[in-house]
């Protein structure tokens, strides 16, 4: 199996953007939803689906029976992403292909969850996601309402089925001013949210926001699809105009904090990955004018780095018992950036 993975690619706004997510949610008719089932009809369910696509090369992953390797690969690869899923495997199936840009969970909410992402940002990750839908929708019996529209285990997956979200790092805007406002204002708009991706007690780590569509009853994917491309080119050319000011009101303290940052990231033996978080958001506001004889860094290296630092943390913080391995994650980084 090909050990790339997808979050290692090339994108579009990789400045900006980290990545782009696609989630459908579908349910079987003649089945209670998952919360209320028997192992045995779960595994009736998995069977079907898996069935329903078998043509699609996908791998077969019972959470029940992973081990801590493929369970990490797991959460680094952003699939394991919510609470049920830790607490409660027994019954839960996850179809992947190579890279893990394209997952299919089922048993777990909703019968069916389908979730395909990439790096930067793009709206392929919703094609991929009605590929699959249509397949499952060609070979079984997918519960729709023509009142309600898809039918699902709760509001949030009823209607639409479908959510298109954007991990953005901001940090220019962040240390501009009212900009967070500004930004939240133009989100809201569009009847979208936006919400940070970690949150502590008091604070906010890694000037690392969610921006996500509002799967709600009487919206189509085609409106969904038009406001998330605005949505994105606008927060670009919000956050490379407070970057670009940053760096002219700023510039000493801009490079020190870059080289700085850089150097504790590259040559640490043991780092908190909240604190890298923070190193990370300076290499990201100066990077382009560094001296490239100096330091050779490149957009995907640095996007790897924070995405393998929020998802070290956000699934621990899920299940409370966040305790970092700060010589596991020094160790990580000096691998990226040693990679060139």
């Amino acid at each position: 199996m090909n050990n790339s993975r997808w979050y290692e690619n090339d994108g579009r706004y990789l400045e900006v953007v980290l990545s782009s997510k696609a989630v459908m949610t579908r349910n079987l008719k003649g089945y209670k939803f998952p919360e209320r089932m028997s192992i045995d009809e779960k595994d009736e369910v998995a069977q079907k689906v898996r069935d329903a696509l078998a043509d699609q090369g996908l791998t077969q992953l019972s959470l029940d029976g992973i081990g801590n390797s493929e369970f990490d690969d797991l959460i680094d690869s952003q699939i394991i992403s919510s609470e049920g899923l830790f607490d409660d495997p027994e019954g839960k199936v996850i179809l992947t292909n190579d890279d893990r840009s394209l997952a299919v969970i089922l048993n777990n909410g909703d019968h069916i969850r389908i979730k395909a992402q990439a790096s930067g940002y793009t709206n392929s990750v919703y094609r991929e996601c009605e590929k699959v839908a249509v397949e499952i929708e060609k070979k079984l019996d997918v519960a729709f309402s023509n009142k309600y529209g898809y039918l699902g285990s709760s509001l949030y997956s009823t209607g639409l089925g479908f959510k298109y979200m954007f991990t953005i790092a901001i940090p220019g805007i962040v240390r501009t001013g009212d900009g967070l406002d500004i930004l939240s204002d133009k989100v809201k708009a569009h009847d979208w949210n936006i919400y940070p991706f970690l949150k502590g007690d008091k604070s906010i780590r890694g000037d690392v926001y969610i921006v996500a569509s509002n799967p709600v009853m009487g919206s189509d994917e085609a409106s969904v699809l038009a406001a998330g491309e605005k949505l994105i080119n606008d927060i670009v050319k919000i956050e490379q105009l407070c970057r670009d000011n940053l760096r002219k009101n700023r510039p000493d303290i801009l490079e020190n904090s870059f080289y700085r940052s850089y150097g504790i990231l590259y040559y640490s033996k043991g780092l908190d990955p909240l604190e890298a978080l923070d190193l990370i958001s300076w290499i990201r506001l100066y990077h382009g004018q560094e001296d490239k004889s100096e330091i050779d860094i490149d957009w995907p290296q640095i996007n790897t780095i924070t995405s393998q630092l929020l998802w070290q943390v956000f699934p621990k913080n899920i299940k409370g018992n966040y305790q970092a391995d700060v010589r596991f994650t020094a160790a990580r980084i000096a691998k990226i950036l040693k990679k060139k």
